[in-house]
């Protein structure tokens, strides 16, 4: 009976392995992700910049600085929230932008 169990079990691994498609790789295109490049400016000329890929990813930003105003040196189209709720959008085309209340920022998104 041993025989016969272990004989079943080695010919339905086979017939199921036979059966499985075979797996290949798959390629996938690879996009190019143009990035957007945001300049923060708080007071006493104190900045930061934050890179944010154009593909509607959010970015999350932790930088305490209360920033005034935002720069934007690229085409991209950028939302930046701040952390009292003040919503900041740049258009692109190199830009600068006030923040208005002067407020920490918490996340930008960009899209071309």
């Amino acid at each position: 009976m041993k025989v016969f169990t272990l004989s079943a079990a080695v010919a339905l691994f086979a017939a199921y392995a036979h059966a499985a498609p075979a797996l290949t790789p798959v390629q996938v295109e690879a996009r190019d992700v143009f990035i957007a490049a945001l300049t923060f400016h708080g007071a006493a000329g104190a900045s930061y910049t934050v890179l944010v890929p154009t593909n509607n990813t959010i970015v999350y930003i932790d930088n305490p600085l209360s920033v005034s105003s935002i720069d934007s040196q690229s085409v991209a189209f950028c939302t930046i929230r701040g952390s009292e709720g003040g919503s900041t959008v740049v258009t692109g085309n190199p830009e600068s932008v006030d923040v208005s209340p002067p407020q920490p920022q918490i996340w930008a998104i960009c899209q071309i």
